[in-house]
């Protein structure tokens, strides 16, 4: 690997040291393939003589080949131009190009596909699901974060290195920087993640297993990070017979579809508490701690929901408009208490 003083090799692994002292991890693993990937291309060329044509060879080349199951491109070749652009900048503020190449190209590729991740939307098969994730055996670190993960719909990433020193158990209150939200401008960078009573219990069962370690999810078997691999859940899911039917990141679809459409909760909440960034008319974007109440409520509501579909009990109750609904019956039966029903017919009559 040429690294010659004026090289692209030798601006771009300048760059990486320079994101090995602020970013770790999966991400900083990926951003390192797709500069080998760059590099493989370009890495002995002058940074200076590299232009767009060059560039958009390049691109095009990489997104040839990173096509999908279903024949179409994938978002690297975006990704690739996105860590270029920051090389030809790094090495222009310093005064070896003059030029960003990799800026204009994005255009030029092709829109990206990835389909959406298998996702349950249906309530009856949603309580099959949960009633099958309680037949699983084994290590409690699997059952349970897959009860988490139905409960409070977090990305499995963040459920894994979910921390203790992160968890108030006496407030039902679990703080957390989302991994997806450093660096992206749709996702919130803090989040918290109201507790509702199931999961607080879960968790009290969890720090009788792992409470002295840092991590909820420890695991002695996990050589990296002593926390349980990322594909624990999917592995579950598959032996459950849910392989291309749902997956662990498939409850944030799951909770968005069912908070929306069967307990009727307002789309602002329920993006909230899937750690979007939201903002109101004005452009103000909401806190962490923002709508925490009605938060905290819709949390349990939909808690006690998976409860009552899971032991196949009816559910109307756990509707947000249900409570308008009580109050509205109960107004009308003390009308009809007072007035008696001929005359509440007459008046409702008269108003129509």
């Amino acid at each position: 690997m040429s690294k010659t003083k004026n090289s692209f090799n030798h601006f771009a692994w300048e760059y990486f040291e320079g994101l090995e002292k602020t970013q770790k991890g999966n991400t900083l693993i990926r951003k390192k393939g797709r500069l080998e990937l760059i590099c493989s291309y370009i890495g002995n060329e002058p940074i200076s003589e590299i232009g767009s044509p060059r560039m958009l060879e390049v691109l095009l080349d990489i997104q040839a080949n990173s096509l999908n199951k279903a024949g179409k491109p994938t978002d690297k070749a975006e990704r690739c131009a996105g860590i270029a652009s920051d090389v030809f900048i790094y090495a222009g503020a310093r005064g070896f190009c003059s030029s960003n190449p990799a800026a204009l190209i994005k255009s030029q590729l092709a829109k990206s596909s990835y389909g959406h991740r298998p996702a349950i939307t249906h309530p009856k098969d949603f309580a099959k699901l949960l009633r099958a994730i309680e037949t699983i055996v084994g290590d409690p670190n699997t059952i349970n974060s897959l009860r988490l993960l139905a409960l409070l719909f977090v990305r499995n990433g963040d459920l894994r290195r979910m921390r203790w020193a992160d968890v108030e158990l006496a407030t039902g209150r679990w703080q957390l920087k989302p991994l997806k939200g450093q660096g992206k401008v749709n996702m919130v960078k803090d989040q918290v993640v109201p507790l509702p009573d199931q999961a607080v219990a879960i968790l009290h069962k969890q720090q009788k297993i792992n409470g002295h370690t840092e991590y909820v999810f420890f695991s002695q078997t996990a050589k990296k990070h002593q926390i349980i691999s990322e594909n624990t859940a999917n592995k579950r899911l598959k032996d459950l017979g849910y392989q291309n039917i749902h997956c662990a990141h498939g409850f944030r679809a799951t909770a968005k579809t069912l908070l929306q459409e069967q307990l009727k909760y307002p789309l602002v909440l329920v993006e909230m508490a899937l750690g979007h960034t939201t903002k109101d008319p004005n452009g103000t974007a909401y806190g962490r701690f923002e709508y925490i109440d009605d938060r905290s409520d819709m949390m349990q509501k939909w808690a006690d929901y998976l409860d009552a579909l899971r032991e196949g009990r009816d559910t109307t109750e756990f509707r947000a408009d249900a409570q308008n609904k009580a109050d509205s019956t109960a107004q009308l039966k003390a009308l009809i208490d007072q007035l008696g029903e001929d005359k509440v017919l007459e008046l409702l009559k008269n108003k129509d």
